[in-house]
């Protein structure tokens, strides 16, 4: 009948051709099969012609089912064998011969002992016996199937168990309350024929078989569970019969893998995912297809069961936390929506009185700023800032703080309910119960151990092996002497890239220091230079950010990968767990160690004019003149949107091409006919990464939401193709994987739950100490705004000061310092000052009588320079413009921007070099062939002074403002740390984990299943107990009063 087939009949061919059986009639005929051992093959094959089977991929019969594909290529081994000796000879060939026929060898056996645990197998056309390719399908009989399943623990449905009453969730119960239909219900994809019936299981069990629904058929198993199964069974497959062997003691398949006897190992795709026009679904992947994978369908419900039915528990897990998280995304995004609109409103100087202050043109000689940086940088007016004050009031406002608690909230709820929803599927797939097996060795970790026992004497090897206190046998162990500086070595590795990171973050501000001197020269004259550059500057750095983002993070995940496997972890689930904590800890180093700096460093220990603090020669950076959570604004927003660009590129990019190319090379169309031998192979750890990059998105939601109430909307975007695109690499581009079956999310949860609750943290420190919202109601609750209010009503922004408390909080936000503080060994910005002109009380620029502007020069007493001059009144008032003082309306003195390059530089005018030394002399100290660098000269005007942002004296003291301002924000921090933790308590306690509903169906199923096994057993029971007689009791005592079914 086929390969194999004689082989196993002896076991298993009664129950497999049972279960194939049409009709009742030949499944009675088949089940005295087991008692009797003389009905031949031609009655075998009689009853198999009306079995009624119909699987889409199948052996030469047509009938029999493949549940996995085996299969080897040469040039993936025997190439880099003979590439790997050194000076190349003849013998090569033969090194090769000898090693195609080792490995054939072992496949021949390894198939041969597939037979005896009740497999079959047959090769695919053309590759039996080929040297350079080999793929053989595997068929695992029913009877195997069963017995494997009892091993398992798997839960199957029981007998008339389907369950009728629907469990209803919060909302459905909501609905049918208030009698309404439920608006999502179109939302749900639906396929009535392939429905995932609701039915009661239990773990099956092979002698109570028949307790078990549609137990003797093949659609017993789905195509997910078999694969599973099949998996299970070939990992304990004997993979060598010589002693001699290094794999003889070495059981299952992927030992074969490993040593490359075979080089692929896959379930099957359950046929074509496209359906023919004029035909239905037929398949849950041609439901997924169409119902899931398409991009019509981003708004509609995923098909989670047929996912958990189709690809295992593992991948189903993952994508209900994917649609759950997107699905909770909603009510962020539309909350940040409306705090994002409402900022938009303060962007009218009516309704916003700080950028009203800073936007007013008639006190701007009030508002000399002074320099940013060292050398490079001017002064400045802060009426050069309106336009970034305004934008930046659109995030740093009341309604930020509001959001930051309902965020806190959303992402305790969001837990806890993600716990209801688990527990729901945990039920619903069967997994309440599942308890991981003991777990294999890895074949690198065996393959690696035994080399070593091979160069250790016989009584030191004692150190390699340990008794299983599970199993209670020997097994291999790395010695801890070897494992543990690995480890070690490894953090220092790990230690060692986030010092770059912390490198990369330093050459990045510099960028910032170079490039924005740069523009400042380049742009000089142009209308808000200030607000320009920066704004240039801020994003043009967090896309380079970015860019060493996405470089560190290919370069540690490779050496990630080399250092797990060279700590050589015994299991998969270690090795897992070791890669998983690796690289989360440096993407989570690498994403959020620059958006930390700007939030909580920068800024925040710059010193003060005469006191800078330094690092060496360098002064410590500034926030930008609009603020650090602007500029935290901007680069949390390039990142993630950067980063789920590249993420989603990539995605979608790499498989279609390694797809694309692989057939170009091997002279196949790409289309949808192709075989899955053609597809691409699952990435290793495919899912983790996915799981990864999702975690890292949620830190950003979580941890920095306060400055930018549009992460979660930019979020739910991106999952919203993630999850399309990913539906549609693993049902048309990617082989199918193997059935996993997994509790629930496993290690994620715990990483959830401490960012949840670091964010809780960061937030807090967000709006008290990056944010201006402390300082705002010090100001006004602390008695300041009557001091300070400017009297403004006049003005066109007297509404402002109607209307708001906050008028005159940018003069009390400051403090004056004399130019003579800057003198503190650095260069003054001498010449680069000649940027700024001269405004009247009323903002007009102030001219000469040529029309020419006057330049702001409060450094240079021009009075003092008029007379000291050598020549006489005639000559030296040609070096001078004059214009009419607006509060006295008296003859002044100043430069226009030529005269003062003239007098600064010495070339570009008519001067003979005479006035040009006067003037450097006078002003600056210097000789007339110095550069100018400071205003030291007598007539230096060093008590006029320039405005610094915060609260500190001049001799560098701070006043009481600064602390009370301090103590605020810990209040706050410990506050809004106590109100979130406190009511998260609350909600924890609220909600419970187990939804009630799901709780009655538990106890339900337990007793149905009892109910079964107790009917099963007294059908099975050949004759029934005989009744005991009691005594009759007295009469009038208790016991004849009880009814004798009560008893």
């Amino acid at each position: 009948l086929r390969i194999g087939y004689r082989s196993a009949r002896s076991q298993d061919s009664p129950t497999r051709l049972a279960a194939m059986a049409e009709d009742a009639e030949g499944a009675r005929a088949l089940q005295t099969l087991d008692e009797d051992e003389d009905v031949t093959s031609e009655e075998e094959l009689q009853l198999l012609e009306k079995a009624e089977v119909k699987p889409t991929i199948v052996f030469k019969d047509g009938k029999t089912q493949i549940d996995f594909v085996l299969s080897y290529k040469e040039e993936r081994h025997l190439q880099k064998l003979v590439q790997s000796r050194f000076n190349p000879c003849p013998q090569m060939t033969e090194i090769a011969e000898e090693r195609r026929k080792e490995l054939r060898a072992k496949r021949e056996y390894f198939l041969q002992s597939c037979l005896k645990k009740g497999m079959d197998y047959e090769p695919k056309d053309g590759s039996s016996g080929s040297d350079d390719s080999e793929t053989y399908f595997i068929h695992c009989t029913h009877r195997a199937l069963l017995r494997r399943a009892e091993r398992m623990f798997l839960n199957m449905p029981m007998k008339d168990s389907e369950i009728t009453e629907e469990i209803l969730g919060w909302r459905e119960t909501l609905l049918n309350t208030v009698n309404m239909k439920d608006p999502f219900e179109p939302l749900k994809p639906k396929d009535e024929h392939l429905e995932v019936p609701s039915q009661f299981t239990a773990p099956f069990k092979y002698e109570h078989r028949e307790s078990f629904q549609d137990w003797d058929k093949d659609t017993f198993f789905t195509s997910a569970q078999r694969s599973a199964i099949a998996w299970e069974i070939l990992q304990d497959v004997r993979s060598a019969d010589k002693e001699d062997d290094p794999s003889h003691d070495a059981i299952g398949l992927h030992h074969l893998l490993h040593d490359h006897t075979f080089t692929a190992a896959y379930p099957l795709h359950e046929g074509p995912y496209k359906v023919k026009e004029g035909e239905r679904i037929e398949t849950d992947r041609q439901l997924l297809y169409y119902r899931w994978a398409q991009w019509k369908n981003w708004y509609k419900a995923q098909p989670l069961d047929n996912v958990r039915r189709y690809f295992g528990e593992y991948v189903g897990m993952y994508f209900a936390w994917v649609g759950f998280y997107t699905t909770w995304l909603i009510p962020a995004s539309i909350v940040g929506l409306i705090v994002f609109f409402y900022g938009l409103s303060t962007l009218a100087l009516g309704n916003n009185a700080v950028a009203a202050d800073i936007c007013r043109e008639v006190n701007r000689t009030d508002y000399y700023m002074c320099p940013l940086c060292d050398e490079l940088c001017d002064f400045w007016w802060l009426t050069d800032i309106c336009s970034a004050a305004r934008v930046m009031l659109l995030f740093d406002n009341g309604a930020t703080v509001f959001f930051a608690i309902f965020m806190a909230f959303w992402a305790v709820l969001f837990l806890e309910f993600w716990k209801r929803r688990q527990f729901r599927l945990q039920y619903d797939w069967d997994l309440l119960k599942y308890e991981s097996t003991e777990e294999r060795a890895r074949p690198e970790f065996v393959h690696t151990i035994k080399q070593h026992i091979k160069k250790t004497k016989p009584k030191d090897r004692g150190k390699f092996f340990v008794i299983n206190k599970v199993l209670k046998k020997k097994e291999f162990i790395q010695p801890a002497y070897w494992y543990y500086p690995k480890v070690v070595f490894s953090l220092s590795v790990l230690i060692s890239m986030a010092t770059i990171v912390i490198a990369v973050i330093f050459a990045v501000t510099v960028y910032r220091l170079v490039f924005s001197g740069f523009l400042y020269h380049l742009l000089s004259g142009v209308e808000n230079r200030l607000s320009i550059v920066d704004i240039i500057v801020s994003i043009t750095a967090a896309v380079l950010q970015l860019v060493f983002i996405e470089v560190l993070n290919k370069v540690y995940a490779y050496l990630a990968r080399i250092l797990n496997d060279w700590e050589l972890h015994r299991t998969q689930s270690s090795y897992t767990d070791s890669l998983i904590t690796k690289t989360y800890i440096f993407q989570s180093v690498n994403y959020y160690a620059s958006l930390f700096y700007i939030a909580f460093i920068k800024g925040q220990f710059i010193g003060y004019p005469g006191g800078y603090s330094r690092y060496g020669d360098l002064r410590m950076l500034e926030c930008p003149t609009y603020g650090c959570l602007l500029e935290l604004t901007i680069q949390l927003g390039i990142i993630i949107v950067g980063k789920e660009l590249v993420n989603n590129i990539q995605e979608l990019s790499v498989p279609s091409t390694k797809h694309f190319f692989k057939h170009m090379k091997e002279k196949k169309p790409s289309k949808e006919g192709c075989t899955d031998e053609d597809l691409c192979p699952l990435p290793n750890l495919a899912f983790v990464n996915e799981f990864l990059e999702l975690v890292i998105q949620y830190g950003f939601v979580t941890v920095f939401v306060a400055a930018l109430p549009l992460a979660p909307l930019f979020a739910l975007f991106n999952n919203i193709i993630e999850i399309r695109l990913d539906a549609r690499k693993y049902v048309t581009i990617f082989r199918r994987p193997v059935a996993v079956r997994v509790q629930d999310i496993g290690a994620w949860f715990l990483v959830l739950t401490v960012v949840s609750s670091i964010a809780v943290l960061t937030n807090g420190l967000l709006i008290a100490v990056t944010a201006q919202f402390i300082p705002f109601n010090v100001y006004i609750h602390g008695g300041y705004s009557d001091q300070y209010k400017s009297s403004i009503e006049n003005t066109a922004f007297g509404n402002a000061t109607r209307t708001h408390d906050l008028s005159g909080y940018i003069q009390w936000s400051v403090s004056p310092f004399p130019l003579s503080a800057l003198l503190d060994g650095q260069a003054f910005p001498a010449y680069s000052a000649h940027a700024l002109v001269m405004y009247d009380d009323r903002g007009n620029i102030i001219t000469n009588e040529n029309e020419e502007s006057i330049l702001y020069l409060p450094f240079i007493d021009f009075e003092c320079l008029y007379d000291a001059v050598t020549y006489n009144i005639s000559t030296s008032a040609a070096f001078f413009s004059t214009y009419s003082d607006p509060l006295t309306g008296r003859d002044k003195f100043g430069f226009t921007d030529a005269q003062y390059a003239c007098f600064y530089g010495g070339g570009g005018c008519s001067d003979n070099g005479t006035v040009t030394g006067e003037f450097k002399q006078l002003v600056f100290d210097a000789k007339a062939d110095w550069s100018p660098r400071k205003p030291t000269g007598p007539c230096a005007n060093l008590s006029a002074t320039c405005q610094f942002r915060g609260h500190v004296n001049v001799d560098g003291s701070r006043p009481l403002v600064f602390w009370q301002i301090w103590a605020a924000r810990l209040a706050f921090v410990l506050l809004f740390e106590v109100f979130v933790r406190a009511v998260s308590m609350f909600l924890n306690w609220l909600v419970p984990d187990v939804p009630e509903t799901v709780q009655n169906q538990i106890k339900r199923e337990m007793y149905l299943a009892n109910e079964a096994l107790y009917t099963q057993a007294r059908s099975r029971s050949p004759t029934p107990p005989k009744e005991r007689h009691s005594p009759t009791p007295p009469k009038g005592s208790a016991a004849e009063v009880i009814d004798s079914s009560e008893l």
